[in-house]
């Protein structure tokens, strides 16, 4: 497996070197934003991208939620939030082509590892923050940090680096900050009374990169006022007599805060519904998550999220493991049964959680299989009938 893996790197680090080549004199004059951390990203990159438009600023974007090459925005089918094979420098190309001044990249810690990104040099770095995630691909969580990290080396002489001085673990890595003269600590504020409390979060570091740019304020007060829906990205959804929230929450700290959120909007019960990656990612977190739901959520269902290679119930598991005998459970293998079961569990003023899904389209199986699978669609039809 490690032969195969450094042989993938290599292969990455050929085509980026060939991208960088092929495509660079037609990508250089854009301003580059790369936003990189644990949680956050996606939502940040979306923010970011929108504020600068509002702006009147022609802008591009790459996300797990959606890509917009300047020109149009298409939701991202791949499953592939860093892509490979010189796709992300062809997508800065495709983005000048259509006269984008500014793009703004979601990076993550396996396309930096596998140098993904490598040969394109960032204007701006933005870093959310740094929770344990990925811990077996990586090896240990400080090696996890320091790849995070290591994107600071692509950054331009003259590029700015934001970090999000609440954050624990950024805090503790103040240093490697410190080297650059164009740095700025995002102090993040909390909102005990908002319904949605990552957008709050992730307009605050899109807002300080707008004030890179001297974008003017009133750009940004306008998502303030005014929040945007991000598809997928704790997307409430309004039944007759109960709410269904869809989210991306898979890591242990996104996922307890976006339960404590959903725990202050109801006096009546929480059903979550929830999964665990497969193909062996992150174990060691699955009863971790059973604790979080128990601990807010009045009715957990275990069902898929992407199994890859693994299989389903070993997962779920794993993850019951972490319940208490009193806890109450339900098993539902597929996805679609599991929120079924949710809905007829449901009473008045309940509201359904659904987690890790958020706006992916399709649920990852055996041999690199995808099942056609859209939760925001399903849960649309499924709360109108």
């Amino acid at each position: 497996m490690k032969v195969i893996n450094q042989l993938k790197k290599i292969g990455h680090l050929c085509f980026a070197l060939w991208g960088t080549l092929r495509y660079f004199l037609w990508y250089r004059k854009i301003k580059v934003i790369a936003v990189t951390g644990t949680d956050g990203k996606s939502s940040t990159v979306f923010l970011a991208a929108e504020i600068l438009r509002k702006a009147g600023k022609k802008t591009a974007h790459y996300s797990s939620i959606s890509q917009h090459d300047g020109l149009i925005e298409k939701l991202n089918h791949t499953k592939m939030t860093t892509p490979g094979r010189a796709a992300l420098h062809y997508f800065l190309y495709s983005a000048r082509q259509h006269g984008a001044e500014y793009a703004v990249i979601e990076i993550t810690s396996e396309g930096i590892l596998e140098w993904r990104h490598l040969g394109i040099l960032f204007d701006v770095i933005v870093y959310t923050n740094i929770t344990p995630e990925h811990i077996e691909r990586h090896g240990s969580f400080e090696a996890y940090t320091n790849t995070k990290l290591s994107l600071l080396r692509s950054l331009k002489s003259d590029g700015y680096v934001l970090w999000n001085a609440s954050d624990h673990t950024l805090t503790q890595k103040r240093a490697m900050f410190e080297r650059y003269v164009n740095r700025h600590e995002v102090h993040i504020t909390e909102d005990p009374a908002s319904e949605d409390p990552f957008y709050r979060r992730n307009l605050q570091m899109a807002a300080a990169i707008a004030d890179v740019y001297k974008i003017p304020k009133e750009c940004v007060d306008e998502f303030k006022i005014h929040p945007v829906k991000i598809p997928g990205r704790f997307e409430i959804f309004k039944g007759k007599s109960v709410r269904c929230i869809v989210d991306y929450a898979h890591t242990i700290h996104a996922l307890e805060i976006c339960l404590q959120a959903v725990r202050r909007m109801t006096k009546n019960r929480v059903i979550h519904v929830f999964g665990a990656a497969g193909g062996g990612r992150d174990t060691y977190k699955r009863p971790l998550l059973a604790k979080i739901s128990e601990k807010y959520a009045d009715i957990s269902i275990l069902t898929e999220e992407n199994s890859f290679d693994e299989n389903t119930f070993e997962i779920i598991q794993g993850i019951q493991s972490g319940f208490s005998p009193d806890a109450v459970v339900y098993i539902e293998r597929e996805r679609e049964q599991a929120i079924k079961k949710a809905f007829a569990l449901a009473n008045e003023g309940d509201i359904i959680l659904c987690t890790a899904k958020g706006s992916e389209v399709a649920i990852a199986g055996p041999n690199r299989s995808m099942r056609p699978y859209n939760e925001r669609s399903y849960i649309a039809t499924c709360i109108t009938n």
